[in-house]
């Protein structure tokens, strides 16, 4: 490994920017493992151990700035295009038992497909994983929340991230069904990279590339399968205390981050008044301007911010521009194109050109 003697003294560069996104902070250990596993000296990975929050480590999170740093120097470093691999096959929950815990002692897929949410939030509150039934079979993807931090990621880290998750799904998968080769494929929205080798050597699955979607598909009878492992009693004390851990995180986000996420996942309240919003969350209308003000904000740009999101995720699905309209609480088409044009520049019907073209 030419790239690794070459570090005699290198260090991390950090990201000075803090990320929208923040991941499992069990990736800190797994990273630093696999950095000395490839040969660097653990001496040069100080800098940027240094430069971890080390409160966020003990709330479970870590920003996602910090762990891409990494992984980049790590690639750069030692001429491996097969670092975000390496991470999947060896990552694990590690900052909580309770999750692996969990994990081990599932009787079918079935629940896990129920209890998917807590899982994906404490990897990551602003990660997604949809399951959908199709057919006979199963859709896993995989994505960010919001689409307009989604769209400010550099594409080299979402293709780590996602390379990532699926060695880890996959090892996930064969481990509580004590074998391979349930995963039918794996799909990528990018284009068939030039390090296609480490998917093939990796993903013991058909690879297809140019998809419109990140994530894999498996057979929908799996769902119901028995798992050996399963010990429904630890299986119930290991999801309470999972759902615990969980609805913790929720409460460490801020108001403005709680209000944006239910403006987005409850479209009706777009078009809310302020009081009617703060009866949503059971606090008063002067309790929730106070704590906002405390925070920089104010319910009306939270409200227009998540109204210009989810008007952009609708159109691109196809939804007509009276429904959008409609679901925004916007009295009629007309007023709605107006705020569109002011917040992009651009009318509705040019935008939906832009993203089919």
């Amino acid at each position: 490994m030419s790239g690794v003697s070459s570090m005699s003294t290198g260090s991390v560069t950090t990201s000075s920017n803090r990320s929208a996104i923040r991941i499992s902070a069990s990736l800190v250990p797994v990273c630093v493992q696999v950095g000395v596993s490839l040969g660097v000296n653990p001496s040069y990975l100080q800098r940027w151990v240094d430069s971890v929050d080390l409160e966020a480590l003990e709330a479970g999170l870590i920003d996602a700035n910090q762990v891409s740093d990494l992984v980049k120097w790590i690639t750069d470093c030692t001429d491996r295009t097969d670092v975000a691999f390496l991470v999947g096959e060896v990552f694990d929950f590690d900052f909580f038992p309770a999750v692996t815990t969990y994990l081990r002692s599932l009787d079918c897929l079935r629940n896990l497909r129920c209890d998917i949410g807590f899982i994906q939030r404490l990897f990551s509150p602003q990660f997604c994983i949809e399951v959908k039934e199709v057919g006979e079979w199963i859709e896993v993807r995989l994505g960010v929340l919001d689409a307009a931090v989604n769209d400010q990621l550099d594409p080299l880290i979402v293709r780590f991230a996602v390379s990532g998750v699926m060695t880890f799904c996959q090892k996930l998968l064969a481990s509580l069904l004590q074998e391979d080769g349930f995963i039918e494929g794996f799909y990528f929205r990018e284009s068939e990279p030039d390090s296609v080798d480490d998917y093939r050597n990796y993903l013991k699955s058909p690879l297809h590339f140019g998809a419109d979607f990140d994530g894999f598909i498996v057979p929908r009878s799996l769902l119901d399968l028995p798992l050996r492992g399963a010990l429904p009693m630890l299986n119930a004390k290991a999801r309470a205390r999972l759902v615990e851990v969980s609805n913790t995180l929720i409460e460490a986000d801020t108001l403005a981050e709680k209000l944006l996420e239910a403006f987005h996942q409850h479209h009706r309240l777009l078009s809310l008044p302020l009081p009617a919003t703060a009866a949503h969350f059971n606090v008063s209308e002067r309790t929730l301007q106070r704590r906002l003000q405390a925070e920089s904000v104010t319910f009306f740009e939270l409200q227009e911010q998540a109204k210009r999101l989810v008007a952009t995720e609708l159109l691109k699905k196809g939804t007509s521009t009276d429904d959008v309209a409609e679901q925004l609480g916007f009295a009629d088409r007309r007023s709605f194109c107006r705020a569109f044009k002011r917040w992009f520049d651009k009318s509705p019907s040019a935008f939906r050109a832009e993203i089919t073209s």
